[in-house]
């Protein structure tokens, strides 16, 4: 099947919290064939260079926890025939906390598009929050205006304006 540009998106974005399991795959597999989304952005994947993965009409772009320990994770499933390429450097693969899998799709014009799948784990504050995340908005040189990006996951934020302390 030929890779084509994309005028219309349908992007998911779903906090899976594992998809080690066999049941936890095989119910994203039936969300997949009822709703037919172009994109889904996961993440809490779990998963590790052991686990394989597979979804029918969909490549799979994950990005397991570095040092492997369990938790974590993030994915992007995309359709086949949606032309785009991975998207790493070496700023956001020294990140403390944010994880992140990242793919680029080409528009008209020369634009780009960014997907980023992300996951901020609980319990770190906002330590490395803001810094991590400005990184990643200057690695994608977020203010060219022939980039746009969207941005969606797990990220535990918290502000005092939301009533959090």
């Amino acid at each position: 099947m030929a890779e084509t540009i994309v005028k219309n998106l349908n992007i998911i974005e779903i906090n899976v919290n594992s998809l080690i399991r066999l049941s936890r795959r095989f119910d994203l597999n039936n969300f997949l064939n009822t709703h037919k989304p172009d994109i889904v952005l996961l993440n809490e994947t779990k998963l590790n260079v052991r686990h394989k993965v597979n979804f029918k009409d969909y490549k799979l772009i994950r990005k397991d926890r570095a040092n492997a320990q369990m938790g974590g994770g993030t994915a992007i499933l995309i359709k086949n025939d949606i032309k785009y390429k991975n998207y790493n450097n070496n700023i956001i693969t020294k990140f403390k906390c944010l994880e992140t899998c990242i793919i680029k799709i080409p528009l008209l014009s020369n634009k780009t598009l960014f997907i980023i799948s992300a996951y901020y784990p609980s319990g770190n504050n906002n330590r490395y929050f803001k810094t991590e995340l400005s990184q990643l908005m200057q690695s994608l040189d977020i203010q060219n205006s022939n980039n746009f990006f969207i941005i969606a996951g797990d990220l535990n934020c918290r502000h005092i304006d939301w009533g959090n302390d």
